[in-house]
């Protein structure tokens, strides 16, 4: 049976490509951005942002239940008391 990779290691293996002539990252996430975490890495992508793009990075990425039905309820007409209940949590 096979050995776990722990998560990191898998993570900067999947994710994280090199050129293999320079040996610099080229991909969008780089190995210090999966030691820093998800949430803080998506707040970092936030930062500097307002207005649409801050909202379509919010679309893309929600740290929370609220935001992903942010975009939802605003568009919606009618929402159920108890969803707004638990969203607001």
């Amino acid at each position: 049976m096979r050995q776990p990779m722990k998560q990191y290691e898998y993570l900067v293996k999947k994710w994280v490509v090199k050129d293999p002539i320079t040996g610099e990252t080229v991909s969008e996430i780089s190995e210090a951005d999966i030691k820093l975490g998800a949430r803080a890495y998506i707040q970092s992508r936030r930062e500097g942002l307002t207005g649409d793009l801050l909202e379509e990075e919010i679309r893309q990425n929600p740290c929370t239940g609220s935001e992903s039905l942010r975009r939802q309820i605003q568009g919606a007409h009618s929402i159920p008391i108890t969803l707004i209940k638990e969203t607001r949590t």
